[in-house]
């Protein structure tokens, strides 16, 4: 079997965001810590993005009032966050990335997220070395403090962008995703799947049917169904 070339999207993706996603779960943890407590003004406008950010009211200019939230926080604070959000990529699905990996294909991650945190729940959770390369906006920082940060993938169609010059063929490309950021990346890759953990997105608009997993560890056995079904080509 021809090796296929998986992008993956994290939060929501390749972690699960039940009730909230990565950077919420940053948010959230500096909002409680005990330790170099946020102003309240912070903690008002961090509860107050969170809520936005989730019914999707908020767009780009999310990620500049969480930039401001979290201007100051120490960059090991994020260690602590990572090592509890590993926790919720299962085993199985830890095992069905390796199984990916260990057969051939190629595995990437483009995010809207945060690329710190992504690489260190990866990290903890003993996956990284499966991903050829991951892509998201990187915290910008001095004296080991969060100053800021370098936005290079807030639009959706800004997943695009990793691609160019890599030689992708887009016939041997599986894209994962699981929301409107990722409809562009979808859309570009010969085989969309639409990863649907509460079986709730089948309103999700579509140029073309999407394909549907409802965890990691069903990938695996869907790569090897598409093999089977198009014969010696693919």
């Amino acid at each position: 079997m021809k090796p296929f070339t998986i992008i993956w999207d994290f939060d929501g993706t390749l972690l699960p965001t039940d009730p909230y996603d990565s950077e919420h779960t940053l948010l959230l943890y500096n909002i409680h810590a005990s330790d170099e407590r946020l102003s309240l003004a912070k903690r008002i406008v961090g509860r107050t993005i969170i809520f936005l950010d989730r019914k999707k009211w908020m767009g780009p200019a999310f990620k500049r009032y969480y930039a401001w939230v979290l201007s100051g926080t120490r960059m090991n604070r994020l260690d602590g966050v990572s090592e509890m959000l590993a926790q919720k990529i299962s085993g199985s699905d830890r095992a069905s990335l390796r199984d990916i990996y260990h057969h051939g294909h190629t595995q990437m991650i483009i995010s809207c997220g945060t690329l710190d945190l992504i690489e260190r729940v990866l990290e903890n959770a003993g996956i990284k070395d499966c991903f050829k390369s991951i892509e998201g906006n990187r915290f910008l920082s001095a004296n080991d403090r969060i100053i800021g940060i370098q936005n290079r993938i807030i639009h959706p169609t800004d997943k695009l962008k990793p691609l160019k010059g890599q030689g992708l063929d887009a016939d041997r490309v599986i894209a994962v995703g699981d929301g409107y950021t990722d409809l562009p990346l979808l859309d570009w890759a010969r085989f969309p799947v639409l990863m649907d953990r509460s079986q709730t997105k089948s309103r999700l608009p579509e140029k073309r049917c999407y394909s549907k997993i409802a965890s990691i560890s069903d990938l695996p056995e869907w790569i090897e169904h598409l093999s089977s079904e198009n014969g010696p080509a693919i």
